[in-house]
């Protein structure tokens, strides 16, 4: 996929890019294309289908996107959907939020690059810590995840960080609905209910994608989440 055709394919959903939105993407495009010959930041290397499965696959949740304000885009690893969506919706702040010290280092110098330091930063830690810090808990108008757990398991980690009133954004494949309907009763204990789980296919090769709007509608118990390791050994 050309950016131009990412433009076109967005604009159809009610997107709109303008030049230098354009070229900020691509920037990024090439930088990440140049720090994955040094680290595995993504799996992807064709430039095309970075902008395919990466832009546009982020970029399909912006006109689902339920406000606008701080946002923490959990596990965030090369930055997906975090930057892509800093670029896209130019009211958002974003925050960053890695376990692994290379890819939040590759994050910081890439929103320095891209003139983003402004409203974007990169955190490193671990879910499990950083959901009891007190300026982080129920600090965020939104939190979003893409490919991290399953929802069971993800809705543990991010729960925590979201502000009542506020909304968890939870981007999954083809199996969205069923993890939804497993993961439902642990949402309630968090503190969460499933608003609507939108679903589409990803333009040009018919992936099916998944988006799980959850709003956080009473406070997570303080003990959650769990201990380092234990929502994924032992999902509620």
């Amino acid at each position: 996929m050309t950016y131009e055709g990412l433009r076109h394919a967005l604009a159809e959903e009610g997107v709109v890019l303008s030049e230098d939105q354009l070229q900020s993407l691509k920037l990024y495009i090439d930088l990440l294309s140049a720090a994955n010959q040094r680290m595995n930041l993504t799996a992807i290397e064709d430039e095309g289908e970075m902008v395919r499965k990466h832009l546009l696959d982020c970029l399909m949740v912006v006109p689902h996107i339920v406000a606008q304000g701080a946002m923490l885009d959990l596990g965030s690893g090369a930055g997906l959907p975090g930057i892509p969506l800093a670029v896209a919706v130019p009211q958002l702040r974003v925050t960053l939020l890695d376990s692994v010290g290379k890819k939040v280092a590759f994050l910081r110098d890439t929103v320095k690059e891209m003139g983003l330091s402004d409203r974007v930063e990169a955190v490193s830690g671990r879910a499990e810590q950083t959901g009891h810090a007190l300026h982080m808990r129920e600090s965020y108008d939104m939190v979003i995840s893409r490919a991290v757990a399953r929802l069971n398991v993800l809705s543990e980690y991010c729960l925590p960080f979201v502000r009542v009133g506020g909304a968890f954004l939870a981007m999954k494949g083809a199996a969205g609905q069923h993890e939804a309907t497993e993961a439902s009763e642990a949402i309630s204990l968090l503190g969460g209910r499933i608003a609507s789980v939108r679903q589409w296919q990803l333009p040009y090769a018919g992936e099916q994608r998944s988006l799980i709007i959850i709003e956080k509608i009473r406070n997570t118990p303080p003990g959650y989440p769990r201990r380092e390791g234990v929502p994924a050994r032992k999902p509620l």
